[in-house]
């Protein structure tokens, strides 16, 4: 695993020097991140959100957009650590 530097995310952010190693999800409509421990858990957490928003029965015209996106991590290494922790319910020492 690596860095890419520099490297535009999904949501237009910039890293200087991503890590091809840590994956998440960001959700446009929501703009947030979802820490993911692979790039295949990112892209099956992205696809089954999509699929949900797609989906869904009771959709409305004045809806929120939304949709996710795999894309490597924006933010630290001990960030991505901490939220796939805190995503998996597991307790932190």
């Amino acid at each position: 695993m690596g860095t890419i530097a520099p490297y535009t995310h999904v949501d237009g952010s910039v890293s200087l020097a991503a890590d091809d190693g840590l994956w998440g999800v960001y959700v446009s409509g929501m703009d947030e991140w979802h820490a993911e421990a692979s790039q295949e858990a990112a892209e099956q957490h992205a696809h089954a959100l999509n699929a949900i928003y797609v989906g869904r029965e009771d959709k409305h015209e004045h809806d929120p957009r939304m949709w996710a996106t795999p894309d490597l991590w924006p933010f630290t290494r001990e960030q991505h650590a901490v939220a796939v922790v805190k995503a998996s319910g597991e307790v932190q020492p």
